[in-house]
């Protein structure tokens, strides 16, 4: 199997705008454009388009209840790792 695409910070960050929307969780980077009418957050989720959004993703309690669904959501929207070498 391949190795996971690397992201650097400088193309996460050209992915942030609610037509071409990314956010980075954990270390894996999310392409989150198509989900973004259906979050059930709103348009929160644009605060952190094109950002390392863990520390804000850990911080909604909703997170920790719905996780599978969430896992799920995710793995359909995987583009790759995060490359945090700089």
């Amino acid at each position: 199997m391949a190795s996971p695409r690397k992201v650097s910070f400088q193309e996460l960050s050209k992915h942030a705008s609610k037509d071409d929307l990314w956010l980075a969780i954990d270390g894996n980077v999310y392409d989150m454009t198509q989900y973004l009418s259906g979050h059930p957050g709103g348009l929160a989720m644009l605060k952190q388009a094109g950002k390392d959004a863990t520390s804000n993703f850990k911080l909604v309690s909703a997170h920790c209840t719905v996780t599978k669904y969430i896992e799920d959501v995710l793995d359909r929207r995987f583009v790759g790792e995060l490359n945090k070498e700089h």
